[in-house]
């Protein structure tokens, strides 16, 4: 069986023929929709578009599945990956095996039930040198991580041959062996709890506004309106208000709750293992994940938190990353939420980083800068309910809040250099510690805005290959002084470091 494994995969290959299922059920929502307004409003509109939709599926949809699946073609040698595809043009993509650097293996629930697999397989290089196999079977996919990480072992074939034995070498001797983190259900729930956020109150507006296109919900809501309407048009402005924000608690509440069933599929059975310089994630419930992340790869990391983590002694390890081809993928989360010494403890496996325990904190000129720049946004507003004369001590009040807001910016910005090693803070909702090492900065620049210039502050920035806008690494609204003080510093270091690397 394991020689035939190999001769398997060195022969060309189509995807599994389960993907041809699959892509059709993605690619009809359109017709179940339609089917659902015919046969429920039973009008001949709605079965034309049914018609339309089936003509659709029929004519364009089917043959363009069915030609790409017989037109994609992959096989792997000791030496390469070569994948084939196109229809009217013939494409081949050439990956060398030593080129790999991560083998990610993700599920959603659909392909879960199917019993397929999507395998990413990603490269340090461009767009052209990335890999998907989409989809395979699940035991296709883990004999194709295992099958490749041996070939770039540079093993003999007998010892490839004995780790073949397991076709799920990849996701169990490893995690058996070398587990760094794990989380428990009660601790993934925990986790959703204390990491509400904003983008879910989006969500159930959203969740809301599809579920009035249902007819008859949509009737009750606007019979309700109707009968309702002149009752609400006699109560004071005070019941106004305190209904409008019983509604928003309500949706906040609602929005929570799905948060943390969010959270718990996407955490469920949490791990991150240490294997040979490489750090691998594995988690899902409906939608399985298996992500890698080479040590050479991270970029910074960041050490992160929120009001209300932070008060019960919790926090997140993100890890920065390099980018990868087509994903671009820049963060992943290897710690969700564990107290800080679980933290160190991972940490330390890339490299001996503690959290200082004084920052310098940047000029306090940044919270009038910051008070101007929130207040400008809301000016419109303030001048409505000024020109109508509604509510004007609101204003006051929220202007009152907004400096606030612009004192807690500037509090919980702060920086601290030392050892090659650059620290971060900054967040007020959101707390975050970023830490950069001197050996991953690429560019260094001072930038001074206009309203900067005039209050003697400006800005230091430094790019590294981390891909997303996520990880900040700019030093905002410092004395110009300092700034330069430390574009001098840090740009000696980085040239010492590439003469260093010359003469190796």
């Amino acid at each position: 069986m394991n020689q035939d494994i190999l001769n398997t995969f060195s022969h060309e290959k189509n995807l599994h023929p389960l993907t041809l299922l699959y892509n059709l059920i993605i690619n009809s929502p359109a017709l179940v929709i339609s089917l659902y307004y015919g046969i429920y409003q039973k009008n001949i509109g709605e079965w034309i578009n049914v018609i339309i939709t089936m003509l659709v599926i029929a004519i364009v949809i089917l043959p363009a599945i069915l030609l790409k699946y017989l037109f994609f073609k992959y096989k792997i040698t000791n030496t390469e990956i070569i994948i084939t595809n196109g229809i009217l043009s013939k494409k081949n993509r050439l990956i060398p095996i030593t080129k790999v650097q991560n083998i990610n293996l993700t599920q959603n629930f659909l392909q879960k039930m199917l019993g397929l697999t999507k395998v990413q397989i990603e490269t340090a290089g461009d767009i052209q040198s990335e890999a998907i196999l989409e989809l395979v079977s699940s035991e296709e996919a883990h004999s194709i991580s295992t099958l490749i990480k041996l070939y770039q072992s540079n093993s003999e074939i007998k010892q490839e041959q004995n780790h073949l034995q397991n076709d799920n070498y990849l996701l169990t001797t490893s995690s058996n062996d070398n587990i760094l983190f794990e989380m428990s259900f009660k601790e993934i729930l925990l986790f959703g709890a204390l990491r509400f956020r904003p983008l879910f109150l989006i969500i159930g507006f959203w969740i809301y506004s599809n579920i009035q296109q249902f007819y008859e919900l949509n009737n009750y809501v606007n019979s309700f309106f109707e009968q309702n309407i002149n009752n609400i048009a006699t109560l004071d402005n005070l019941t106004l208000v305190l209904l409008a924000f019983s509604a928003l608690i309500t949706i906040i509440f609602i929005s929570w709750l799905i948060d943390i069933v969010w959270t718990a599929n996407t955490y469920y059975k949490f791990k991150l293992i240490n294997e040979k310089n490489k750090l691998i994630i594995q988690s899902g419930l409906l939608n399985k994940q298996n992500t890698t992340i080479p040590f050479k790869k991270v970029q910074q990391i960041s050490i992160i938190s929120n009001i209300l983590k932070e008060r019960f002694g919790y926090y997140g390890l993100k890890l920065y990353t390099a980018g990868y081809g087509i994903k671009l993928k820049g963060s992943d989360l290897a710690v969700p939420n564990a107290k800080l010494e679980v933290i160190y403890e991972v940490i330390d496996k890339i490299k001996n980083y503690r959290i200082p325990n004084e920052f310098t904190q940047i000029s306090k000129k940044s919270i009038r800068r910051a008070f101007v720049r929130y207040a400008t946004l809301f000016v419109p507003i303030f001048a409505i309910i000024i020109y109508y004369e509604l509510f004007i001590i609101i204003v006051l009040l929220f202007l009152i809040f907004l400096y606030y807001f612009a004192y807690l910016d500037w509090k919980n910005r702060g920086f601290y250099f030392d050892n090659n090693i650059l620290y971060l803070k900054y967040g007020i909702l959101i707390k975050k510690i970023n830490i950069i090492s001197v050996n991953k900065i690429q560019v260094v620049k001072i930038r001074e805005t206009f309203f900067q210039r005039r209050l003697g502050l400006a800005s230091l920035i430094l790019d590294t290959a981390a891909v997303t806008s996520e990880a900040e690494t700019i030093i905002r609204d410092i004395d110009k002084r300092v700034a330069q003080e430390l574009f001098n510093l840090i740009n000696d270091k980085i040239n010492i470091n590439i003469n260093i690397y010359k003469k190796d």
